[in-house]
């Protein structure tokens, strides 16, 4: 038996009723240990890959399966995104061919690790992926008007703009096994300024979570420094949590906010002239979301141990 035969083997089929029979809607299902929202996207992104390339119709399914974001009530990928293909959950409620994505790792062909990403000889995989991000994992409505509020504030007219994505708290104080290792702040300092500097850029967009690292590139950045509206962490919030997402902060609708900031966040750096970061899941999305840059770089420093 083959991967690919193992991992349609995991899967379920099954039937909601009689309607629809010339579609197969793949529900697409994430572990319940998946956390952070890029984690989310890129997670559903092979599915929704496996799923285009198997001719199913994929449905993604934040309701029914444990997440941050969701409250058992509505489906949480529709705070942020549109289905895929249109179809949602109460569309095929009563279709006939279904098939309940695995909740283990899907089938390699299908799946992208961060770290391939930067890869030569994994560039043609990840332009089926980028591919499949391109047209399929799109912004709702609500979701575009936050996002093109924060990007018009950083984009004035005139701008040369160096995007840095810059992870700190629970990558740097946790150090998670088998997570990328992330760069000394003063290290992203000083490769900034020899990128404003060559490539004539006159401000440098800042994506982080940490305050002390906000603070350290404000002291040098001073008035060139841009930020969007995107919520800053102190160690001391995070010392009884294991990821960053998992923080509970006095806000309504904290999570959901806190992960549109984020989203917004990695748009904004997608656009900018130049970039650079740290290896994580939201540098992956920076690239898929990207339509290129005149110059980026990323830290290969290897992995926590």
């Amino acid at each position: 038996m083959t991967n690919h035969d193992k991992y349609k083997k995991r899967s379920i089929k099954t039937t909601y009723g009689e309607d629809n029979p010339d579609k197969t809607f793949y529900i697409i299902r994430i572990p319940q240990d998946t956390v952070g929202l890029f984690s989310i996207i890129l997670t559903n992104l092979t599915h929704i890959t496996y799923a285009v390339k198997n001719g199913y119709i994929p449905v993604v399914d934040l309701k029914n399966i444990k997440n941050l974001y969701s409250d058992g009530k509505s489906n949480a990928w529709e705070l942020f995104f549109e289905q895929p293909m249109g179809y949602d959950l109460d569309d095929i409620a009563a279709s006939k061919n279904i098939i309940l994505s695995s909740l283990e790792r899907i089938h390699e062909t299908y799946s992208m690790n961060v770290n391939e990403i930067y890869y030569n000889q994994y560039k043609d995989k990840f332009l089926v992926f980028k591919d499949i991000y391109k047209k399929y994992i799109k912004a709702n409505q609500s979701s575009l008007e936050y996002i093109q509020t924060d990007f018009n504030a950083v984009f004035q007219h005139g701008r040369r703009v160096l995007g840095v994505l810059c992870r700190g708290t629970d990558y740097t104080l946790k150090k998670p096994k088998g997570h990328p290792i992330q760069p000394e702040t003063i290290d992203i300092i000083k490769k900034a300024k020899e990128i404003i500097k060559k490539y004539n850029c006159s401000h440098i967009y800042l994506a982080t979570e940490d305050e002390s690292v906000y603070e350290l590139f404000k002291s040098y950045f001073r008035d060139i420094l841009l930020t969007n509206r995107q919520k800053r962490f102190t160690n001391e919030e995070l010392k009884d949590v294991r990821y960053l997402a998992q923080i509970n902060r006095d806000r309504e609708d904290d999570k959901y906010l806190t992960a549109l900031e984020y989203l917004s966040s990695i748009n904004i750096l997608s656009k900018c002239n130049c970039f650079m970061g740290g290896r994580t899941s939201g540098t992956a999305g920076v690239y898929f979301m990207s339509d290129g840059f005149e110059y980026d770089y990323t830290w290969d420093i290897g992995v926590y141990q």
